[in-house]
């Protein structure tokens, strides 16, 4: 490094890749959601090539959007060590689909009692109540019910 107050090289204990190699494993720790046997991680990511360090950091948070879409517990993320040894970074990311929301069945507010008489072709009657109506729709779908074997 050069001191800019004396004019002249700094001699430094430790060489710049090092201190880089240091720098980048410190971003990687600090983004990596398992804190677990750091010094195995340190030993992994001094092993690996720049290039692959630089890779491992750009394909992490890909593969943390991955661990948190599968809801991934913490316990079944892998060790860091054991991520950088297995080149995971290379590893091909499918996210999952989004699960389906349930649909609310169609007896559970007035809205879908409505939607479910107008599909049957059924209207309240003037002064029913929505328990009487949809009573009606129930009544309405035994025969289809009981034609399908239920």
């Amino acid at each position: 490094m050069f001191d800019l107050f004396n004019g002249q090289q700094e001699s430094s204990t430790q060489p710049s890749t090092e201190i880089s190699t240091a720098v980048s494993f410190d971003r990687f720790w600090a983004i990596y959601p398992r804190k677990v046997a750091k010094q195995a991680a340190q030993k992994a990511w001094k092993r690996m090539k720049p290039r692959d360090q630089a890779l491992a950091l750009d394909a992490l948070p890909a593969h943390l959007k991955l661990w948190d879409a599968e809801d991934r517990g913490r316990e079944f993320i892998p060790h860091a060590a054991t991520w950088l040894n297995g080149c995971r970074w290379e590893d091909e990311i499918e996210m999952p689909k989004p699960k389906p929301q349930p649909q609310a069945a169609w007896w559970t507010s007035e809205e879908s009692i409505l939607a479910k008489g107008r599909e049957l072709g059924l209207k309240p009657r003037g002064g029913e109540g929505w328990h009487q109506f949809k009573g009606r729709i129930m009544e309405a779908l035994k025969p289809a019910q009981m034609a399908q074997g239920d």
